[in-house]
Formats: structure tokens, C-alpha cells, sequence
């Protein structure tokens, strides 16, 4: 499984109970950590066979990561399981789409579990690894219209903020300049706009014609976001 696969996974199972913006990122990052290994690829791509899918990809690793999230959120049981889970997943989904040799138990025993060698390996790269994939993307969406988020927030809460209102305002929302289908808010007055009439400010902002003149004079003032507009 490629790196954007183990991030959606690992995001999903942060989301399958109720667990804060910051507790679904450490999920999400234990998730994702053993692809640390693939960075060996700096050194050239023998370096990266000979690395990726071995340094961080063990058991030893996800003790690594359960001693490091006991360390960084003393107390916390729950999200402890979670982060230890979420690097089994990933050595799981390694083992069922990735044609790969996972030395689990490295450095104390080189045995290796390669699911190619009681498959065919197109079933296994095509057929599980298809699945996986198309499976990921059906349960992210499932996430997406039932709790109103994606895993943009993961990097920015603003930035999943836009993302949601492009996929869901034209459903609702003219654009107030004209006809059109609204995709965008405007961070400043509310306003509904077309991608012809949103104008790109920083911080991840889009503002119509007056709130960006008035954000270029520092006359702009900070529109509270409604808790239906603002990261779950």
C-alpha cells in the first residue's frame, strides 16, 4: 500500500470514536511512520530497496510507537491503543496489498511474511490492493458526509474547511454577484461566491471584491466561524 492509503486508514480509525483534532493527527501519524524508511530513497534507489519496508516496518517499531504516545500523552488509554493500532494497520495493510517481505520480528530474526508466495502476485497488487484502495476512498467519503470533515484537516483546519464548502455549497448556494453555483464563503461578510467572483487572500482566506479591499486597507474585521462551519 502506498503512503496516501496507510494516511487514510490510520485517519479513519482516528475517527472511529470521539477523539479531538489533535488526537486524530497522533493517530494518523502512527499510522503512517513506518513510511519514515521509504526516506532512505535520498540515498538512491538501491538504498530505498534495501530500506523501505524494513527499518520501520516491525514489531519492534510499533512498540516504538506505543511507548512513544505513553510518552507524549501520559494517562490517555484510549488514544495509547489507538496510536499502537494504527501501526499494526499499516504492517496489516503492508502484508495484504504490497508484494513486499515484512520482517516482522527484525532485528532478532530475519524470517520474513511476503503474502506473494501463497498468492499470485497480481491478486494480491491488483486485486486486494484495488480493493483496499477503493475501500479507503468509500469509507472517507462515508466519514465526509456523516461528520461533515476530510483528512485535509490533518494539515490544516482551514484548509478542510475549504474543501467541504467546495464539495457541498454549490449543492445549496448561488453565488451573490451573479447566477452561478457558489463553491466558495467568503471569510470576511459570508457571502456566497463562484469561483469567478472569489478573490484569494492569505491564510488560507477567500474574500469577495469589498472584503478584500478592505482587508488590504487592515479595515477587515474577524468574522466569527459558526460551529457548523468550523473543524469537528
Amino acid at each position: 500500500m502506498n503512503t496516501g492509503v496507510h494516511l487514510g486508514y490510520a485517519w479513519l480509525l482516528g475517527n472511529t470514536t470521539e477523539f479531538t483534532l489533535n488526537e486524530r493527527r497522533a493517530v494518523t501519524i502512527s499510522g503512517v511512520a513506518a513510511d519514515f524508511d521509504s526516506l532512505a530513497i535520498i540515498f538512491g534507489r538501491e538504498a530505498f530497496n534495501e530500506y523501505h519496508h524494513v527499518v520501520f516496518h516491525n514489531l519492534i517499531f510499533v512498540a516504538v510507537i506505543m511507548v512513544g504516545a505513553f510518552l507524549l500523552f501520559p494517562g490517555r488509554k484510549k488514544l495509547l491503543l489507538f496510536c499502537t493500532l494504527a501501526g499494526l494497520l499499516h504492517l496489516a495493510c503492508d502484508f495484504v496489498g504490497s508484494h513486499w517481505d515484512l520482517e516482522l520480528f527484525r532485528p532478532f530474526s530475519g524470517a520474513a511474511v511476503n503474502l506473494t508466495n501463497h498468492l499470485p502476485k497480481w491478486v494480491v497488487m491488483y486485486v486486494f490492493q484495488g480493493a483496499g484502495t477503493a475501500g479507503m476512498f468509500a469509507l472517507v467519503l462515508w466519514v465526509f458526509l456523516r461528520k461533515g470533515r476530510s483528512f485535509f484537516e490533518i494539515f490544516t483546519p482551514k484548509g478542510d474547511r475549504l474543501v467541504m464548502k467546495f464539495l457541498t455549497l454549490p449543492w445549496r448556494h448561488r453565488c451573490g454577484e451573479c447566477t452561478r453555483r457558489a463553491f466558495y464563503q467568503c471569510s470576511g461578510c459570508g457571502a456566497y461566491l463562484c469561483p469567478r467572483h472569489r478573490k484569494a487572500a492569505p491564510g488560507w482566506r477567500l474574500l469577495c471584491g469589498k472584503c478584500l479591499e478592505e482587508d488590504a486597507k487592515g479595515t477587515l474585521p474577524e468574522r466569527e466561524v459558526s460551529a457548523s462551519e468550523g473543524s469537528q
